[in-house]
């Protein structure tokens, strides 16, 4: 559990909050952000458009395999790939290391572009890092979705032992904004098989990693919570099926309708121990 929490919350774009929280443990010192769609109006297509592709540049990088000695400059790209696939763009780094009881924002290593003295040491098991990206329009409104991964094993091949980044931060994506169908497969001819199992599955994989992260949150959370706050955590937590299906459960209304002042607290029970 946590020493010390805190939340912030900054409204953006009439009905989505930026939900921040920071908080101490004995074994690091760190903060998680997601953003919210509150409210009985739909967000516009352009937001959700934008909360997705944050949303797919968060999963790349979390289902990304690199061999030993790769720096988060070398994997900076995975988080960005589907917001440069519009041309757009963030612009602070992607990812920092996490102190104990010290900066939230320590090396020696970080996840970003350039040659900046975080960038220097590579990503190696057992480090602790935040995967942020985000997406922001001057005086309309910003995305962003941190998760704290901690770099793991992942096993050896002819060409050497492997890593990737495992999420250690429990807290469930705003369905009201993920549009499914830029997550799953789109139809394809016979003609065009083999250029989609280049393209287009890995779309699939997003949506059975984002379904599986989901699963993972209500099995370690859900024995924490009891009544309506178990229900909410079920509602938020439920899989969502691939394109032609609505994204939020039946009868959630869409976007997040439970008090903010819950998130916070699930953010608290969900921290690093």
């Amino acid at each position: 559990m946590a020493d010390v929490v805190y939340g912030i919350l900054i409204r953006i774009h009439n009905s989505a909050l930026l939900l921040i929280q920071l908080s101490r443990h004995s074994d690091g010192t760190t903060d998680v952000t997601r953003t919210h769609w509150f409210g009985d109006t739909d967000a516009p297509k352009n937001v959700k458009e934008a909360y997705t592709r944050v949303l797919q540049g968060s999963i790349d990088l979390m289902r990304a395999k690199f061999p030993t000695g790769t720096y988060g400059r070398n994997v900076d790209a995975y988080a960005r790939r589907a917001l440069w696939g519009v041309m757009q763009d963030y612009r602070h780094g992607t990812g920092h290391g996490i102190g104990a009881f010290l900066s939230v924002h320590e090396g020696p290593q970080s996840i970003g572009q350039g040659l900046g003295s975080g960038n220097d040491a590579p990503l190696t098991p057992g480090m602790f890092e935040s995967v942020e990206p985000g997406y922001y329009v001057p005086g309309n409104f910003g995305i962003r979705l941190e998760t704290d991964v901690v770099c793991v094993r992942l096993g050896n091949s002819s060409d050497g032992t492997f890593l990737g980044l495992d999420p250690v931060t429990l807290l469930p994506f705003e369905r009201s904004l993920i549009i499914v169908e830029m997550l799953s497969s789109e139809q394809v001819s016979v003609e065009r098989v083999v250029y989609s199992a280049y393209r287009l599955v890995p779309r699939v994989f997003q949506l059975n990693w984002l379904n599986e992260y989901h699963a993972k949150v209500r099995q370690l959370v859900g024995p924490k919570l009891s009544g309506d706050d178990l229900t909410f955590l079920n509602q938020l937590t439920e899989p969502i099926k691939a394109a032609g299906h609505n994204c939020p459960p039946e009868g959630s209304g869409g976007a997040t309708t439970k008090p903010a002042l819950l998130l916070l607290a699930l953010l608290a029970t969900l921290a690093l121990s």
